[in-house]
């Protein structure tokens, strides 16, 4: 959060950028406010486009708006972290399935070896203790999944739900060995949709869910729900 932005056709948008990898990575932080000026001071730009990126900001529950104050990161309750779960698994096991049924066409072999593409990427920034940029492959590699489907209202629902999961995700992700284990997941992931393994993919995408919902449940100590993990 110390550089400065140069004026340019998208200024809303490096505005909004910088501020959400400000809000995931916890430079700006939660029960704090923050005034639209102080933000429009440290980027050097004026508050209007502070503003707009507020209210996309808003507008996907990273923060809440103070009237007359400014705006403070919103603090994820169990209820929206239980429905941010159970959305998740319900879009994302759906394409699994769908992806693992076709594992034989051309476009969808070629869906898996990009997938595997971000895995060793995600296994190098692990290595190396990057957690901001081994969520955004993460982010990759999972709206991949969702993309394939070609469902515009599902992609959509999803877009809604993954800017909370961001917030979840960074967290989870500096619990030591959590950068790891997800790798692993990830891959299982892959070995039962490249199998064409459709109910094994989905159990594979429960069970990596249901991990991270663990962390985050020894994280903060929050009675979340049960396992998301069906018997089999």
């Amino acid at each position: 959060m110390t550089a400065k932005i140069t004026k340019g056709p998208s200024l809303k948008e490096q505005v909004y950028n910088h501020l959400k990898k400000a809000i995931i990575s916890g430079d700006i932080e939660e029960n704090r406010v923050y005034s639209e000026q102080w933000a429009a001071d440290l980027l050097g730009v004026s508050r209007t486009p502070v503003r707009e990126a507020v209210l996309q900001l808003k507008q996907e529950f990273f923060v809440d708006i103070l009237p007359y104050k400014g705006f403070q990161v919103r603090s994820l309750t169990a209820e929206d972290i239980k429905e941010t779960f159970q959305i998740r698994l319900a879009l994302e096991g759906f394409c699994i399935i769908l992806i693992a049924q076709n594992s034989q066409a051309p476009e969808v072999r070629r869906l898996l070896d990009g997938l595997e593409g971000f895995l060793q990427e995600q296994g190098r920034l692990a290595a190396e203790g990057k957690a901001y940029e081994f969520m955004e492959r993460d982010e990759m590699y999972h709206r991949s999944i969702i993309n394939y489907t070609g469902n515009e209202r599902l992609i959509s629902t999803y877009n809604d739900i993954r800017s909370r999961f961001e917030l979840i995700t960074v967290k989870v992700l500096n619990d030591p060995g959590r950068m790891e284990a997800t790798v692993d997941e990830h891959l299982a992931i892959l070995d039962k949709m490249r199998a064409g393994l459709p109910w094994e993919a989905y159990q594979a995408i429960q069970i990596h869910l249901d991990a991270t919902q663990k962390v985050l449940k020894r994280q903060t100590g929050t009675d979340l729900q049960a396992s998301l993990v069906l018997p089999a």
